[in-house]
């Protein structure tokens, strides 16, 4: 068995953090009641971003130099869709008619995820503090995740820099507020849009 002894322990495991559990942190996963797919495929693109807005579906397209990035959302219990093969995605998300290139150039099954969220934010304390989605996992409806995990990481190095004493309480009190408004914004433009 190999022991370290660590100053600080940053986790920054995800939305299922084994840190966050082995922790004993009172926050619990909620299903976002949304079934997502998401794939790069290679039909290129020049414009804008632009998301597809359909009955309790809806499409997103973002061109990128690699291709077009595209993901597919769709109101639905947790793993009630988790078996859907391609042909029945296409056939699910056929109304989109704009999308209809992008939808026939998936030539294998897109990522799967049943959406869900942190209850509430999880900072973890002083010794081991949590960061990203193992402290504040969100709906990715304004697509601000890796922003806010980024500002997270940014804000913890800025103020460990500094070596105040005190520098655990200021993090969750510059990241709290913020944390919370995307969070909340986030889960009600997914519940006006599905």
């Amino acid at each position: 068995e190999t022991r370290h002894e660590f100053d600080l322990l940053v986790g920054a495991d995800g939305i299922g953090s084994r840190l966050r559990s082995a922790m004993g942190v009172r926050s619990r996963i909620v299903p976002a009641g949304v079934a997502c797919w998401r794939a790069l495929v290679s039909v290129p693109t020049d414009d804008d971003p632009v998301e597809y807005v359909g009955a309790r579906r809806r499409i997103g397209v973002v061109g990128l130099s690699a291709g077009t990035y595209l993901y597919l959302v769709e109101s639905a219990r947790p793993t009630a869709l988790r078996d859907l093969d391609l042909p029945g995605l296409r056939e699910r998300f056929a109304e989109f008619t704009d999308a209809h290139d992008l939808l026939e150039a998936l030539t294998v099954m897109p990522r799967f995820d049943d959406l869900a969220e942190l209850d509430r934010p999880a900072w973890g304390d002083a010794r081991t503090v949590l960061i990203g989605d193992a402290a504040h996992a969100m709906t990715p409806n304004l697509g601000q995740g890796a922003s806010m995990a980024i500002e997270d990481a940014v804000t913890l190095a800025s103020l460990l820099r500094a070596g105040s004493p005190g520098w655990f309480e200021a993090f969750v009190e510059q990241r709290g507020p913020r944390v919370r408004w995307v969070q909340r914004t986030s889960r009600r433009l997914g519940k006006l849009l599905h």
